[in-house]
C-alpha cells in the first residue's frame, strides 16, 4: 500500500513552487521543486506500478520545468501550475485506489 503522505507533501512543494516562482521567488521556487522531487521518489518507492509510472512521468516534467526557471515567464509559471494540477489529481487519484477493497 502506498504511503500517501509524501504524495500529499509534494503537491503543497508544488503549490509553493508556483506561488514563490509567479512572486519572482527563483531560489525558493527551486528549493520548493527540489522537495517535491524528493518526495516523490520516495511516494515511486512505496507505491504500486501505476503509481510508479505517473511518479516517474511527474519527475521527467518536472526536470524539464526546472531547466527552463532561469528567468520569469508566463510560460514556465502556467507549466508549473499545470504540475501542480497534475500532481493534486493524482493525489486524489492515488487516495482512491488506497479507499478501493483489494480483490
Amino acid at each position: 500500500m502506498l504511503d500517501s503522505l509524501p504524495v500529499l507533501q509534494a503537491k503543497k512543494s508544488f503549490l509553493q513552487a508556483t506561488n514563490n516562482y509567479m512572486s519572482g521567488r527563483m531560489e525558493a521556487a527551486r528549493a520548493d521543486i527540489k522537495e517535491a522531487e524528493a518526495y516523490l521518489v520516495k511516494a515511486g518507492k512505496t507505491g504500486d506500478a501505476k503509481t510508479r509510472a505517473e511518479v516517474d512521468k511527474l519527475l521527467k516534467d518536472t526536470e524539464t520545468i526546472e531547466n527552463k526557471m532561469d528567468k520569469l515567464d508566463h510560460e514556465t509559471g502556467q507549466e508549473l501550475r499545470n504540475l501542480y494540477e497534475r500532481s493534486k489529481a493524482f493525489t486524489l487519484g492515488t487516495a482512491s485506489r488506497q479507499a478501493l477493497p483489494k480483490e
